[in-house]
């Protein structure tokens, strides 16, 4: 066993607990927010491993979908303001992190 990284493990899951009930109800909106994105996607990718997956799943990947795609379009229509918080916020990020990992294998295969 490493002692440092079980002392460092403890400290920064203590600080993100106080930070947690610090901060409550913006992790309560951040969560609103990123719930409807992330259940579209699962129904839309249930929806199409029911049409073009194995056979014997169709029948529980079908209806798992469209409750997915449902509860998601319906979160999406409630909690609009907490989505688009988080899409607005989660985009750059993602856009940096994709734009320097393309980056990164443009460089290494021209070298």
């Amino acid at each position: 066993m490493r002692l440092k990284h079980i002392i460092g493990g403890q400290i920064a899951f203590a600080i993100g607990l106080f930070l947690l009930y610090q901060n409550s109800a913006v992790v309560a909106e951040f969560n609103k927010g990123v719930a409807q994105p992330v259940l579209l996607l699962l129904g839309a990718f249930f929806l199409v491993n029911a049409l073009f997956g194995k056979q014997e799943f169709k029948k529980l990947n079908a209806p798992a979908g469209l409750v997915f795609l449902a509860v998601g379009v319906f979160g999406c229509y409630d909690e609009w303001y907490p989505t688009l918080d988080f899409v607005t916020g989660a985009s750059p990020i993602l856009l940096l992190v994709v734009g320097g990992f393309l980056l990164l294998c443009g460089l290494k295969k021209m070298a």
